[in-house]
């Protein structure tokens, strides 16, 4: 598994993805698949959201981004936002598990 550049670019994301294609003669969407799982996400989906957190956010969400996988109290305080803490704690954490996904 690969770790992520500081500050990701999408399109160089996209044209890795392309090459992999070509290489490896087999689709685009199977190519974006297996790099996103290189990098240790589950989908192309996921790491395309990812990125655009991180590049409209900048790069300290790296370090944040840890809390959003551990618990939903830490990712609540991270976000520091109070309407989102407040629903976390409605959700409780098997609404947090589905709302993760």
């Amino acid at each position: 598994m690969h770790a992520l550049p500081a500050k990701p670019d999408l399109g160089q994301l996209r044209k890795h993805a392309k090459d992999l294609a070509r290489e490896n003669a087999v689709a685009l969407s199977e190519a974006q698949f297996r790099l996103a799982r290189d990098f240790g996400f589950p989908s192309w989906p996921r790491l395309v959201a990812y990125v655009r957190r991180v590049v409209d956010h900048g790069p300290d969400l790296h370090a944040r981004d840890d809390l959003w996988h551990s618990t939903p109290e830490g990712w609540a305080e991270a976000c520091g936002q109070p309407e989102a803490q407040a629903l976390l704690r409605r959700l409780g954490r098997s609404g947090w598990r589905r709302f993760r996904r």
